[in-house]
């Protein structure tokens, strides 16, 4: 009768939750049937969590349309950034004539895109120490936890359209 129970909770929370019993059957699966296509692998490659940090961002910014085209764009990008990803940040300078951000296209992004991502990083690290800091700044802002993580998540997303674009994207705003 156990087994007729369990079977009868899973049609239910088919039925009623179809996205839960979807999580749960992703959950079951082994780590490496999803990971290699999930952008978050490109962070596990390092062991810097500042390393992490900025590839896990620049990775899930990326990280939209079609697996076969993100992917190697993301691979292109973290090329550049070389073997520590945080010392390029802290250290770079816009340069127009930069032969790989000149180049780049993906979907909605420019390497001007790229460029911007880069120095608003740079910018939000020398104020906050790390991106996860930087996150966690935001004021308390009402009484649940959703207000507060949606206030905490608008705050991140502005630190990122502080500067004005002009100077690096040759006089483009933001989209």
């Amino acid at each position: 009768m156990l087994f007729h129970l369990r079977s009868l909770d899973t049609v239910l929370d088919t039925a009623l939750d179809p996205v839960a019993c979807r999580l749960r059957e992703a959950a079951r699966l082994p780590r490496e049937a999803y990971v290699a296509n999930d952008p978050v692998h490109f962070a596990h490659r390092y062991r810097d969590p500042g390393d992490r940090e900025v590839v896990a961002l620049a990775a899930a910014l990326l990280a939209f349309g079609k697996v076969r085209a993100f992917l190697p764009k993301i691979e292109a990008f973290l090329e550049v950034l070389g073997a520590s990803p945080l010392r390029y940040v802290l250290d770079y300078r816009p340069s127009p004539a930069a032969r790989f951000f000149g180049g780049f296209r993906s979907r909605v992004y420019t390497g001007d895109d790229l460029r911007l991502l880069l120095v608003h990083l740079r910018e939000v690290l020398r104020e906050h120490g790390t991106l996860e800091d930087a996150f966690l700044a935001a004021p308390r802002n009402g009484n649940d936890d959703r207000s507060h993580h949606l206030a905490r998540l608008t705050a991140f997303a502005r630190l990122f359209r502080r500067l004005a674009p002009g100077p690096i994207t040759g006089g483009r705003d933001y989209p």
